[in-house]
């Protein structure tokens, strides 16, 4: 089967690419990757059972860059859409795969943004409170939570452009394509930014 991208499916219903591999397979090889090659970072193993995580604030706040699409082609209708679309895919798609992650490690997550009460709020706040993006990314994008942010003193990550893991940490080789498969005639070396490498 298909999900709605066109991506198929595993058996599970899980969106896999071209390669058949599952899109949270992908991401924790990008992080696996990320510590592998910027091996300079110290190792640290946390003892705490249960993390707090931030999955739906970009979702619900209107995080994404492609909110701010949605917005410019169609106004306040097609971004109130699509931020529909992303609640309903939430559960089947990014909660079940952090699930999937963090309970490999004998962890619990607890989710502050999708807690009952968040989300009644949320469903009661106009839209352009919610997310205004006639002001510039890092302001308009996630409104309501810079806005919160700024209250409790936090200056500075209010203020911060989001970016994915895999782009925000500059790790990847700008110059290999990002389909790029690790195989027999791709090494890692190639793949990565040449500034986290060590010298050989």
């Amino acid at each position: 089967s298909q999900d709605e991208h066109g991506r198929s499916q595993d058996e599970h219903g899980r969106s896999q690419d071209e390669h058949g591999r599952n899109h949270d397979t992908n991401q924790s090889d990008t992080q696996h990757h990320t510590q592998q090659a910027a091996g300079r970072f110290e190792q640290y193993q946390s003892k705490a059972k249960v993390f707090l995580i931030g999955l739906g604030a970009d979702e619900l706040l209107a995080g994404y860059g492609r909110h701010r699409t949605c917005y410019l082609k169609g106004g306040e209708e097609k971004l109130k859409n699509e931020l529909n679309r992303d609640f309903g895919r939430l559960w089947s798609r990014n909660l079940a795969r952090d699930d999937r992650m963090i309970s490999s490690h004998g962890r619990e997550a607890r989710h502050p943004f999708l807690d009952h009460q968040v989300l009644e709020y949320l469903s009661r706040v106009r839209l352009d409170h919610v997310a205004d993006f006639r002001l510039g990314p890092g302001e308009g994008d996630k409104r309501l939570l810079r806005l919160a942010a700024l209250s409790l003193g936090l200056t500075k990550s209010c203020v911060l452009v989001k970016r994915a893991m895999q782009f925000g940490s500059r790790l990847a080789n700008s110059k290999v394509p990002g389909q790029c498969v690790l195989d027999d005639g791709v090494s890692l070396r190639s793949i990565v930014n040449k500034q986290f490498l060590q010298a050989d």
